[in-house]
């Protein structure tokens, strides 16, 4: 990603409402965008859809501010599974975007293979589903972190796609655990699923 891009972003932690800057609410800067090196825009389903932030300075966390999740990177889903997807995007097809984070519901029908860094999930429920501006949202399942917004169909109405973080493993733990003296707490510090950012 271009360095005039990056100086724009800012990763805003600490609020579920897309409009409010309360003084509990954490601004930082974005360092580096590290994008997959097999992720290929131009091709019409494109896998490897997943990047990591790192920013200038790191989030403070304590009893009030964590990581939204642990990263789900030693199994993969089973068919059946309820997971819940979150973002700020727009609450139906070319509606408006909403103040407060919203969630759904997902059920897991299909699940990745050898090869496949996609998984999809219908809507279980007809009006809720993922939408514009929801990519790069994030995807709980077990109360962890699996799955990342990847698209939905343009008239948000039918299934929706997320890149899956297990598949990725190799290649997330290379950037954000370089070391072996480095702690797995560190990925609170490095890497987050960017609910929200601002120019």
């Amino acid at each position: 990603m271009e360095a005039p891009i990056i100086k724009s972003l800012r990763i805003i932690a600490g609020s579920r409402r897309r409009l409010r800057r309360s003084k509990n609410v954490q601004r930082r800067r974005v360092e580096k965008i590290i994008i997959h090196y097999k992720y290929q825009p131009h091709l019409p389903i494109s896998q490897n859809d997943i990047a990591l932030i790192k920013l200038r300075s790191k989030l403070h966390i304590d009893n009030r501010y964590r990581g939204i999740a642990e990263l789900g990177l030693n199994s993969n889903l089973n068919v059946g599974e309820t997971c819940i997807a979150a973002g700020w995007g727009r609450m139906y097809h070319r509606g408006p975007q909403p103040n407060h984070i919203l969630y759904v519901e997902k059920t897991v029908y299909q699940v990745p293979y050898v090869g496949n860094t996609i998984f999809t999930l219908p809507s279980s429920v007809y009006v809720k589903q993922i939408c514009n501006g929801d990519s790069g949202g994030p995807l709980f399942c077990r109360d962890k972190l699996y799955g990342v917004t990847w698209a939905g169909d343009e008239a948000c109405v039918h299934a929706s796609s997320f890149t899956s973080v297990p598949h990725h493993r190799d290649w997330i733990e290379l950037y954000i655990f370089p070391s072996s003296s480095n702690s797995r707490k560190t990925i609170q510090n490095c890497i987050y699923s960017v609910l929200n950012t601002v120019s």
